[in-house]
């Protein structure tokens, strides 16, 4: 009885804080998480020696203006500094990723470059501008699908892959955490749109967020229920490329099941690349497997900066959990059962089926999960009894409080803001730099 007694008191106490004059007490008592820090980072491999496909507006007649494939001859410090037309070598390759998969174009561009190494033919090289990257430097891949019941490319995520970030989400009693990445790619250069109307109407992006990753491109289509014997075989039917999952933390906040949707999908949150390096080129090393380790990171130079430093993400692949095969074949374990809900509340399937076979379409982009050092930090015990207290008993109140909290201090969390200037970058894969802006009149993907 005496316990009872304590507990009913203990609530009573609790709602009279949160009914009463000292209820922000308890929201400044909710902690405040700062992932800034200095680093002395190591060196960063471009892989010169290996063949680096990307896709760009060229300047060379014909082709000047036109969407083209190009070998990366020279680049400095992550970002292409000249490429060879392979589009101009070989017109059959054309502007679109189905084209350049037709005509075998990662062979084409091996050839490229041992012939370039051999004896150097400038008649189709070119320089880029460094100051017309943003526009010029195109995503390696096409639009992926984005209705309710996809037959085409799609994009998937693992969004748990990295012990750091599922102790930082606090989300250890979910495996891998799929889900869908239905938004069209955007160039490694573009700027990144934040604003109202992004999220819902009435609503503004107020939680950005950033997750480097490193993604691989399917260069034929998958059935999950004949996945390839081993990673060797993988690799020979995929791309890698850096991309960055940027995300707005406030309507998956506010509704973990429905927000995942709507937070991950505004237009422009899938930079990707600058370029793609054949799979058979380049094993990565997990914690059960791989040979190649490819160092992360993450750094934002804020416009209004804070104490702390400029970098957030920092580690290596050496830190996944699992590989990319690994992940096919934990996709393919719940695919069945997994829908998403979309943005209009209507599900979506994940993985498309083909003839009742859920198949993953050539071109399709499977992300492999991010590091620790995001913005986003999930309230300790104590932080979510306060949450609970503040939501008047109700999980949705206490969503709704820790999402508050969250905007109250978005910036000293990390959380990005416009004018901020994020790099993303990985060993072999290149460098990404982007600027966040305001939402302009009408956002696409290039």
């Amino acid at each position: 009885m005496k316990i009872a007694a304590l507990v009913i008191l203990a609530l009573l106490f609790g709602l009279g804080l949160l009914l009463g004059p000292a209820r922000p007490l308890i929201r400044r008592g909710l902690g405040v998480s700062n992932p800034r820090h200095a680093a002395d980072l190591p060196g960063f491999a471009d892989g010169e020696e290996l063949p680096r496909v990307l896709r760009y507006l060229s300047t060379l007649e014909p082709f000047a203006g036109r969407a083209c494939f190009g070998l990366v001859l020279e680049s400095s410090d992550g970002i292409p500094s000249r490429v060879l037309n392979l589009t101009a070598l070989h017109p059959e390759l054309a502007s679109s990723f189905d084209t350049f998969l037709d005509h075998d174009g990662f062979s084409l561009a091996a050839d490229a470059l041992r012939e370039w190494k051999e004896a150097a033919d400038v008649r189709f090289a070119e320089r880029l501008d460094p100051a017309t990257l943003q526009s010029v430097v195109l995503s390696p891949v096409d639009n992926l699908e984005q209705g309710s019941e996809p037959s085409g490319p799609v994009g998937i995520a693992a969004g748990l892959n990295y012990a750091d970030h599922r102790e930082e989400t606090k989300l250890d009693d979910i495996d891998l955490g799929f889900f869908s990445k239905f938004v069209a790619p955007s160039g490694a250069y573009a700027p990144v749109p934040i604003g109202r109307e992004l999220d819902e109407p009435g609503h503004s992006v107020e939680l950005m967020d950033y997750e480097v990753e490193i993604g691989f491109v399917l260069l034929e289509s998958i059935d999950l229920s004949h996945l390839p014997a081993d990673e060797h075989a993988l690799l020979d039917r995929v791309a890698f490329v850096l991309a960055n999952d940027v995300s707005d933390r406030g309507p998956i906040i506010r509704s973990p099941r429905a927000g995942y949707a709507k937070g991950k999908n505004h237009p422009g949150y899938l930079p990707l690349g600058p370029w793609m390096i054949h799979g058979s080129r380049l094993r990565l090393k997990t914690q059960s497997e791989g040979t190649v380790r490819l160092e992360m990171a993450v750094a934002v130079d804020e416009a209004d900066p804070l104490p702390g430093g400029r970098w957030r993400q920092l580690g290596s692949s050496e830190e996944m959990i699992y590989g990319p095969l690994a992940i096919l074949r934990k996709l393919a374990e719940t695919w069945e059962d997994f829908t998403m809900i979309d943005r209009n509340g209507d599900p979506r399937r994940l993985v498309p089926r083909r003839d009742g076979a859920p198949v993953l379409p050539r071109g399709s982009i499977v992300l492999t999960g991010t590091m620790g050092g995001t913005a986003v930090r999930a309230p300790g015990r104590g932080d979510f009894l306060r949450l609970l207290l503040l939501g008047r008993l109700r999980m949705s109140g206490a969503f709704e409080a820790f999402r508050r909290h969250s905007v109250e201090h978005r910036r000293e969390m990390g959380y990005l803001s416009v004018g901020d200037r994020v790099e993303t970058r990985t060993d072999l894969l290149g460098r990404q730099l982007w600027q966040v802006v305001e939402l302009p009149q009408e956002v696409t993907g290039p």
